[in-house]
């Protein structure tokens, strides 16, 4: 299941070929998506996501309690220019970007519960579905993302 960032054409798709990733560098980053689904009570929108582009705007796609019958409403940002460095520098972080091109499977995976995590570079695109993935860069960046959101709330 896509987010509705993809599903309403906020994402587009360009995937790259298999092999090791090189060392980017944050002026490769173009766009990055992180897409969640899973099961949760009635009353809640649990498909949802976040896109970052590589000019600061950052949309998001929340997840949460629907109120009369309608899912949170997405909504948009500008990072400022010290979080947007910030945000290249760790969506274009060596470990990360290993761990996104790895091709071995995670712990098994979790039914009905789907988190996939796209990195689009100047030369290549990254995508991997990370819902059971512990690896300490994967992780990294799940918290750094969830303190991002925190600062840009919606207004």
């Amino acid at each position: 299941m896509r987010s509705r960032l993809l599903a309403t054409g906020l994402g587009g798709m360009l995937l790259g070929s298999c092999g090791s990733p090189a060392a980017p560098g944050s002026d490769d980053f173009v766009r990055f998506l992180r897409s969640t689904s899973g099961f949760c009570a009635p009353d809640h929108d649990c498909q949802g996501g976040i896109e970052i582009e590589g000019t600061g705007v950052l949309r998001v796609d929340p997840t949460g309690v629907m109120v009369g019958g309608l899912p949170p409403a997405n909504y948009q940002a500008q990072l400022s220019t010290g979080d947007l460095a910030e945000t290249k520098r760790r969506l274009t972080d060596a470990a990360f970007v290993a761990a996104l091109a790895a091709s071995e499977a995670c712990l098994p995976e979790i039914a009905d519960v789907h988190e996939t995590m796209e990195l689009e570079l100047e030369s290549r695109t990254y995508r991997r579905s990370v819902a059971s993935c512990v690896d300490p860069a994967l992780r990294s960046v799940r918290s750094y993302l969830d303190a991002l959101l925190a600062r840009y709330p919606p207004r």
